[in-house]
């Protein structure tokens, strides 16, 4: 009974750390990148 309690308490805390991990990652993401990644100058 130990073990099966130990397991579920496993995968809520893996479930819990991954969805953690992708809300961090989609929150760093809410500024779009409007500039150019290089400056050319004039052609």
């Amino acid at each position: 009974m130990r073990i099966a309690i130990a397991a579920v308490a496993g995968v809520l805390l893996a479930a819990l750390a991954s969805f953690g991990a992708v809300q961090l990652a989609s929150a760093s993401q809410d500024k779009p990148v409007v500039q150019s990644l290089y400056q050319y100058g004039d052609r």
